[in-house]
């Protein structure tokens, strides 16, 4: 990146950034950042927010990298996605939803499997399974007649 000193604002005003409300600055309201020329860029910019709204969907509209230029967060608008970390994956493959209503301990300190998905706990729905009491869980589980359920839990 080169320095601006020693050149006039005649010959490096369109490298120059500013906001588009030349008369206020940044304030509390977004404001678009354009060159020197008045060209938009994708960046809009306020005392407490940015936002990037891109003149055309990318799969790179933003990224956020490591020092070495290895991508940990992507925002691919062209699919509507984020990808996150080294093997940018989406960020919506990692999420599991549990479903924890009506779980009754059977003790204190007791280690009850939790219902991925939908699976309800009581009368005539799933059967409320524990894993042992104390410090640790059981490592082995013998589901006895509860091993349908087994499938929808998880530990």
């Amino acid at each position: 990146m080169g320095s601006l000193a020693g050149k006039s604002p005649a010959n490096t005003y369109k490298s120059l950034l500013k906001v588009a409300d030349e008369t206020n600055g940044v304030s509390g309201s977004l404001s678009n950042v354009e060159d020197g020329e008045g060209t938009s860029s994708s960046l809009n910019v306020s005392n407490s927010q940015t936002r990037i709204n891109p003149n055309t969907n990318t799969a790179a509209t933003f990224r956020v990298n490591t020092a070495d230029n290895t991508n940990l967060l992507t925002v691919d608008t062209n699919n509507s996605l984020v990808k996150v970390g080294t093997s940018q994956v989406s960020a919506t493959t990692q999420l599991l939803t549990f479903n924890a209503y009506r779980i009754v301990p059977f003790s204190a300190g007791a280690h009850m499997f939790l219902s991925v998905g939908s699976l309800d706990f009581g009368a005539d729905r799933g059967a409320e399974i524990a894993m042992g009491n104390g410090t640790n869980p059981d490592t082995s589980k013998d589901a006895g007649t509860d091993t349908q359920y087994l499938t929808y839990l998880i530990f």
